[in-house]
């Protein structure tokens, strides 16, 4: 996902394997936000 002006923001992935029953999904997200954007309490 970008914000305006093009940043890159976040990141999704998302992993689907087989189960017996179906499938199980599982989501991994990255922040991608650059630290000139964050507040103060988000920049570590």
């Amino acid at each position: 996902m970008t914000a305006p002006l093009g940043i890159p923001i976040s990141r999704w992935l998302y992993d689907i394997e087989p189960t017996a029953e179906g499938c199980t999904v599982t989501e991994t997200s990255w922040l991608r936000v650059p630290l000139y954007i964050r507040r103060p309490e988000d920049r570590r």
